[in-house]
């Protein structure tokens, strides 16, 4: 078992998840999420987007751990493979301070321009390197192009995590609103089965 937890936050802020694969199958090593303090209860304090990650978050945590309602718990099962996926957005929200949409699409416009001044940096490179009359190091060249295409790539992966964030907010919400909605139902349906029970006396 190994442990995995977010960047390193403020002190009032010492937030890690308590979540174990959901593939129990196999005998692939299993990730340890914990959760502590006040930050059990699903209330970080966040806002916008991160709160919503943080929510469905601790939502699969509780699923996971068979503590949801049996109708949520059922609903959401097949959530928990990409638990991952989630926790990397919810990281790259707080790292970023990203709360809503408008802050989501500056972000993606600032990279995109990165990556476009970076790529003709990069080219112009390349040419350097191929005209052996300009007496430049090539290993320095080559060197500098490596660096470019590395950092290149990695905004490439926070692009991408920028699209695939936009689209799975409103599932996420949608997730909530349908848990909360089941949650509710079954509230109401013990409520009934007590009074039932206490009439029946």
């Amino acid at each position: 078992m190994w442990t995995k937890c977010l960047p390193p936050l403020p002190a009032s802020r010492p937030l890690c998840w308590a979540f174990s694969g959901a593939d129990t199958s196999s005998n692939t090593a299993r990730r340890a999420y914990r959760l502590r303090g006040r930050f059990a209860s699903g209330r970080a304090g966040y806002s916008g987007f991160a709160a919503l990650t943080y929510r469905y978050l601790h939502l699969l945590c509780k699923v996971r751990r068979k503590r949801a309602p049996r109708h949520v718990s059922y609903a959401l099962r097949g959530e928990l493979r990409r638990f991952d996926r989630y926790l990397a957005q919810h990281q790259f929200l707080l790292e970023h301070k990203i709360t809503d949409s408008a802050a989501l699409c500056a972000y993606r416009a600032q990279t995109k321009t990165e990556i476009e001044r970076m790529t003709h940096r990069r080219a112009a490179l390349y040419r350097k390197r191929g005209d052996s009359s300009n007496g430049m190091n090539r290993a320095e060249l080559s060197a500098q192009i490596d660096r470019l295409t590395s950092a290149l790539r990695a905004m490439r992966r926070e692009l991408r995590l920028c699209e695939q964030i936009e689209a799975d907010m409103e599932h996420i919400r949608d997730q909530l609103a349908l848990a909360h909605t089941d949650a509710q139902r079954e509230e109401t349906k013990k409520r009934k089965e007590v009074k039932r029970d206490e009439y029946g006396r």
